[in-house]
């Protein structure tokens, strides 16, 4: 058989696959995949002649019920990884609010717990008492630059409700822009910041890093204005009545990435900077060709931006590395044809080229597969999103996910990243050969700069931050995250707290990890006094309490 005709034979079963989907114990999957494997042995390389030109069926729409008229009883996480019933649902829309809750809470006994977006996914957020959310605290507030020492510096002041993307068009429509910014725009911007959240660029730091002030409600009721020890206010022409200014170093290096658990955190001042445009530029390498360049460290200090996409499983006895780089270009003159680029990823190129459905028959029934898809899709971003050039905050957060997934994230010192990056090699490759679950994902390798924040996964030193992603719906997806993070630990490995799986338990953990958690753990105790206003699960497990 010609391999043209091996092609066409090859996507006829992938649709086919693709209408079964994940549909489980179905033996025409079975059947199906089978097939695939005979047609693959036959021309190799036509698996991903068919991949290239195969085009997803459009998904039908759903049904959505309107949403009741009364308070909302369930709270979900993002894929419902956390659920709970609290006894209020409290949506404040102002600062009084805040307070007029939690003096409600002290009345009644009950612990408070403000959420965001909901995109972490231990029991960080959960609580069965007070759920407040956070969502109408969305407005940009007058800044007051007449208490400031340099008023004549790029600020603005946001409420914490104010999601990433909200936050990012009001910044471009004042010609402003945050420096750095991770990849997903659909989180509050208070809710990225306290669970340590970052962009790339080994000399930039978390988002936390831009926070210069951050106004606070202490269990008590009582609210501060928290600033470093040297902060931007000047405390001889702060007039805020009812507001205490406090500008101390463990208080705000404490609260400032707090993960909830550290009062209720009204607004925020972020440092900006004039808007700015950045080019992106992919290539691929092989880890064996990559890997001395990273240990060297030079190609990490090359570039504003810099991280790599890494295949887990070797394909043709190499592991594929797609290596990106960001830096900052001038605006062009004239806007491009079809207008200014905004990158694709991963999961952007699976949802475009393969449509979700195929994607999950793949994993349900040719799991053996997932090398050659993982390398088809890093192939693909490499050759026709190589290079593009856009808005900065269009290139570093392109958007929301087309396809649901959930990772585990760990940051690394630079003397052990690329011992850590292959120890996430030996971990996939021993359950695909012993249990065949597969990564059904490219894992990252994102560098950032050291952090002041205490419990912050880059404090005290430049970090690499490895995130090992799976679709939802993966076989043994979970465990696959537990295995990294178990690998973590022996490597000194720090969890990013919005995609920490809940294997951290008891404060001689943090302690190891984190050489001023009990300097955290002290503010910790004053904000939440006299009742442990802000304990809840999450809190008890790590022992703060």
């Amino acid at each position: 058989m010609v391999l043209s005709e091996t092609v066409t034979q090859v996507q006829a079963v992938l649709r086919e696959l693709e209408e079964i989907g994940d549909r489980p114990s179905d033996a025409a999957g079975a059947r199906l995949a089978s097939r695939l494997d005979t047609l693959i042995e036959e021309h190799p390389e036509a698996f991903a002649e068919a991949l290239a030109t195969f085009s997803p069926r459009p998904a039908e729409p759903s049904l959505q019920s309107a949403p009741p008229p009364e308070l909302r009883k369930t709270w979900r996480s993002y894929l419902s990884f956390q659920t709970v019933q609290p006894l209020q649902a409290w949506r404040p829309k102002s600062l009084h609010d805040l307070v007029e809750l939690l003096g409600a809470a002290r009345q009644n006994g009950c612990r408070v717990k403000a959420v965001g977006s909901g995109h972490s996914f231990s029991d960080i957020a959960t609580t069965p008492d007070f759920l407040v959310e956070t969502h109408a605290l969305d407005r940009v507030l007058p800044l007051d630059k007449s208490c400031l020492k340099q008023p004549e510096k790029p600020r603005i002041e946001v409420e914490s409700g104010i999601t990433v993307k909200a936050l990012n068009q009001k910044l471009d429509e004042l010609g402003l822009a945050l420096e750095n910014l991770g990849s997903f725009d659909g989180q509050t911007i208070c809710g990225a910041i306290s669970t340590g959240t970052h962009g790339t660029g080994v000399g930039l730091g978390p988002l936390a890093a831009s926070v210069e002030s951050l106004t606070v409600v202490a269990a008590n009721g009582e609210v501060y204005r928290v600033e470093p020890r040297d902060g931007i206010t000047d405390p001889a022409k702060f007039l805020q009545p009812g507001v205490q200014l406090r500008q101390d170093d463990d208080w705000f290096h404490s609260i400032v990435v707090g993960m909830g658990c550290m009062g209720l955190v009204y607004s925020l001042i972020l440092r900006v900077q004039p808007a700015y445009w950045l080019e992106q530029k992919r290539t691929l390498m092989s880890w064996s060709a990559l890997k001395p360049k990273l240990d060297s460290g030079e190609i990490i200090h090359q570039h504003r931006h810099f991280d790599v996409l890494i295949n887990p499983y070797s394909t043709g006895g190499q592991h594929t590395c797609l290596v990106s780089t960001k830096d900052v270009v001038a605006k062009p003159p004239e806007p491009a044809p079809g207008g200014e680029s905004k990158p694709w990823d991963y999961l952007s190129v699976l949802a475009m080229k393969l449509g979700l459905r195929l994607v999950k028959a793949i994993m349900t029934y040719a799991p053996h597969l997932t090398p050659r898809v993982i390398d088809f899709a890093l192939h693909y971003l490499a050759v026709f999103d190589g290079h593009s050039a856009g808005k900065s905050y269009r290139m570093l957060a392109p958007g929301n996910l087309p396809i649901d997934g959930y990772a585990a994230e760990i940051g690394f010192s630079l003397a052990r990243h690329t011992e850590a990056a292959e120890e996430v090699m030996r971990l996939a490759g021993n359950a695909a050969k012993v249990g065949r679950q597969y990564q059904t994902s490219p894992f990252s390798l994102r560098y950032v700069g050291a952090a002041a924040a205490y419990l912050a996964p880059q404090y005290g030193r430049d970090t690499c931050m490895i995130e090992l992603p799976v679709i939802d719906g993966t076989p043994g997806g979970v465990e696959i995250m537990h295995r990294f993070e178990r690998a973590a630990r022996k490597l000194g490995g720090r969890p990013h707290w919005g995609l920490e799986l809940e294997l951290l338990s008891g404060a001689d953990d943090l302690r190891a990890l984190y050489p001023l958690f009990d300097r955290w753990l002290a503010v910790f105790r004053i904000i939440n006094a006299p009742g442990g206003t802000f304990y809840n699960s999450f809190t008890s497990r790590l022992g703060f309490e």
